[in-house]
């Protein structure tokens, strides 16, 4: 699941898409998507899609999202 989903983000959104924590359970992912633009509110508004694909997959729950802009 995590790798189809990962595979779909990165395709759809030329953004780089990482599991980066509980790849030892089978139930539960950390992912880590990076995405570089001179526009913050570019990327912001990327990143809002890309919740919306995330959020729309019914075997995903969404159980937090941090978000750093540098």
């Amino acid at each position: 699941m995590v790798k189809s989903l990962r595979d779909k983000l990165r395709s759809r959104f030329n953004i780089s898409v990482a599991e980066v924590d509980h790849q030892d359970l089978w139930q539960r992912s950390t992912i880590a998507i990076a995405a570089v633009n001179s526009s913050g509110a570019y990327v912001n508004g990327l990143l809002e899609k890309v919740l919306d694909v995330i959020g729309n997959e019914r075997r995903v729950i969404i159980l937090d999202v941090e978000t750093d802009l540098y």
